[in-house]
């Protein structure tokens, strides 16, 4: 038994602690944060960019976890929360599996019209005033020019070589302070 179920064993009532149990089991599954996450990124990138800038090509996500989701919907709430001992707990728990349950409807509702509203009824809204602050900003930046290119390889690899040269530098200078004239100052 590990320490967090010793620590929940003398703690929550029974029934508290199989539903405690099985509600961390299947938000070990749900995994709504890869669900919602984008796949294959740098072929949606070299789509984008081959149609000028003009296109966005449609999202890609991983299937293969978000097929269990009506499934795994049916065992949360089948949690017979209702009959957990104590009143504390009961509120807990329920309220840990009306999270869950936001968070596969967010999966669910995936470039659907309904995410935005799920969203903010899993994570809350922006607050009115960073909102307000967020548009100020916007308001006040100036439109931007064209970015430069990116840099190739050989521009990476100089500006690593020159940082690498500086902190070797720093270190021939920092351990020329603490040694004997007999110690390698080498790296």
């Amino acid at each position: 038994m590990s320490p967090r179920e010793s620590a929940v064993s003398r703690v929550l009532p029974p029934v508290a602690r199989h539903i405690d149990a099985e509600l961390a089991r299947l938000e070990d599954r749900i995994d709504w944060l890869w669900s919602l996450s984008p796949i294959h990124n740098d072929a949606m990138w070299q789509e984008f960019r081959d149609s000028g800038f003009r296109t966005l090509p449609p999202m890609r996500y991983g299937e293969k976890r978000t097929r269990s989701l009506p499934g795994l919907r049916e065992e949360l709430l089948a949690l017979p929360i209702a009959d957990i001992e104590e009143p504390l707990f009961e509120s807990l728990l329920g309220e840990k599996q009306r999270e869950l349950d936001r968070q596969m409807e967010l999966v669910r509702l995936r470039d659907k019209p309904g995410f935005h509203q799920a969203s903010i009824d899993l994570f809350g809204d922006v607050p009115a005033r960073l909102r307000r602050a967020a548009r100020e900003v916007m308001a006040a930046a100036a439109p931007g020019g064209a970015l430069p290119r990116d840099a190739g390889l050989d521009e990476v690899v100089a500006a690593a070589e020159e940082e690498l040269d500086w902190y070797r530098e720093r270190w021939r200078a920092s351990h020329r302070t603490w040694s004997s004239p007999t110690t390698s100052t080498r790296c």
